[in-house]
């Protein structure tokens, strides 16, 4: 089975890359995050994968006026060149290609590579109930810059899967729970779920894989630590889109 290029925003040291990449489905292309010193990890335990240290955030003045990040092309830009330089046995062909396609706003993927599958796990201090040093900001500067993104390959009909791994506060919100008594993350986790929801699409809870899947949903799951076999306890949301984990 040709395995799928993973994109893993928000890397940090790699934990949901290495998980990914054990489950036989995945190759990490690229991780991306802001700390050098986690970034420095990464690399330590992926030598072969690209390391780009990018800040990934978008404040509440440039998302209102437009939801698409103002440094989105040139992501994908530097995701797509990293898949060709490593992966296409025509280099050239393929680089003019992309970049023909880009300039007619079209952003074709070249049909002959591996998919790419997108991953990120936004900062998530300001919705968890743990007690963390949210500043109130981070947790929904750093989601709307990956549903922005994201909501960008989509109206470019760039070909991809998508997952986002949060705290499970967040799915709380969309399942309509009693909301937190601390006022200021109330309002983050509704900002959580109005970006998910607005940004991402309708979302559907998903628990089983008897259930019919479709390709074209946006799916959360919630996840426990225990349920999974580890020695934690707690619980996180998946939102994904194109793509089963449950098999």
């Amino acid at each position: 089975m040709e395995k799928i290029l993973l994109v893993d925003f928000f890397v940090g040291c790699g934990g949901m890359s290495a998980g990914m990449v054990a489950s036989g489905m995945f190759d990490l292309l690229c991780g991306v995050d802001i700390d050098a010193v986690k970034l420095s990890m990464l690399a330590a335990n992926f030598p072969h994968a690209t390391i780009l240290n990018w800040e990934l955030e978008c404040d509440n003045d440039s998302f209102e006026h437009d939801p698409i990040p103002s440094d989105a092309k040139d992501m994908l830009d530097a995701i797509v060149r990293l898949a060709i330089d490593r992966y296409s046995s025509q280099k050239k062909k393929d680089l003019k290609a992309w970049g023909a396609s880009c300039k007619r706003g079209g952003y074709k993927y070249p049909q002959h590579l591996p998919k790419i599958h997108m991953h990120g796990s936004p900062s998530c201090v300001d919705f968890s109930k743990a007690k963390t040093r949210g500043t109130g900001v981070q947790s929904s500067n750093t989601m709307r810059w990956y549903s922005g993104f994201i909501t960008f390959l989509r109206e470019k009909g760039f070909e991809h899967t998508m997952s986002m791994e949060e705290a499970y506060e967040v799915s709380s919100n969309l399942e309509r729970k009693s909301p937190y008594t601390d006022k200021g993350k109330e309002k983050q986790r509704r900002v959580a779920h109005s970006t998910i929801v607005e940004l991402l699409g309708g979302v559907k809870r998903r628990d089983d894989y008897r259930q019919e899947f479709d390709p074209e949903q946006t799916y959360y799951y919630v996840v426990d630590y225990e349920e999974c076999g580890l020695p934690a306890r707690g619980r996180r949301t998946f939102v994904c889109h194109g793509w089963e984990p449950l098999l």
